[in-house]
């Protein structure tokens, strides 16, 4: 990645609000070092510049959305995810390909999502993932008391532009559970038999770990949008921050620890 400190790219990496910037910076700078090669046409350089945006407008570093973006462009983030997850050769890639895929099905382009699926319908469920299972299972219940959390406090904080922001993001993560079968209404039903169920507890156990991601991807996403919120001491703000800082905390004790043969989250960078 260009201009980028190779240390922050480390899976255990945390960001700091200056390193976001710098990376949400760099499909500008790409674009822009190639518009200084003719041999290459526009089309490349527009390219370079989408890679990092999303179907539904949540990317960067213009919020594009749609068919606001050219077709290789579409392409190359689409082409960047399944690379991130099937290049790391960790255990179980095509399932957890087609977890992500599926959780974020509003972020990418839907034809092209669904030539992949195509060919990941015969991805062989790893046993160890099955006995996961269970673990992340609980794992996501426990998901359930966070959105009930935010909904008692979002009608306090989404008259700030930091809350309203969240807010957005946390509804569209809910409405992305829900297209897969769980909402967060539904969370704290989820049950799993591991002996009649093994593809479903796999599929469930990366499903928990990408939700807890994307809860992840807001927080810090919130932070790097309003740097303010680290310092300021307006009430309003220093409650969502606050709450962005307990979020965390909570979710990183929910065990959220990999393994050295997991892939580490493909939609933060």
């Amino acid at each position: 990645m260009l201009h980028i400190d190779p240390e922050v790219l480390q899976a255990d990496h945390r960001f700091t609000s200056a390193e976001r910037r710098q990376l949400h910076a760099h499909p500008l700078t790409g674009a822009m070092i190639v518009q200084q090669h003719p041999e290459y046409p526009p089309a490349v350089a527009r390219a370079i510049l989408e890679h990092h945006e999303r179907h539904d407008g949540t990317g960067y570093p213009r919020g594009v959305k749609g068919r606001e973006m050219s077709m290789i462009g579409r392409i190359m983030l689409l082409a960047e995810v399944v690379a991130a997850v099937l290049d790391k050769k960790a255990r179980g890639s095509g399932k957890r390909l087609s977890v992500i895929l599926r959780l974020n099905h509003v972020k990418f382009d839907r034809e092209m999502s669904q030539g992949i699926f195509e060919l990941l319908k015969r991805e062989v469920v790893d046993d160890a993932d099955v006995d996961r299972g269970q673990v992340d299972a609980d794992r996501l219940k426990r998901l359930r008391e966070e959105f009930g959390e935010w909904r008692q406090a979002r009608a306090e904080l989404e008259d700030y532009a930091a809350g309203a922001f969240v807010a957005g993001r946390v509804e569209l993560l809910e409405r992305s559970l829900a297209d897969v079968g769980l909402h967060p209404d539904q969370l704290s039903s989820v049950s799993v038999d591991i002996g009649d169920q093994q593809t479903a507890i796999a599929e469930l156990a990366m499903l928990a770990r990408e939700a807890i991601w994307q809860l992840k991807e807001i927080i810090r996403d919130a932070f790097c949008r309003f740097p303010t919120l680290h310092t300021t001491e307006e009430p309003g703000e220093r409650a969502m921050r606050d709450w962005l800082v307990r979020l965390d905390r909570r979710l990183n004790r929910a065990g959220d620890k990999r393994s050295a043969d997991e892939a580490p989250p493909i939609l933060s960078g």
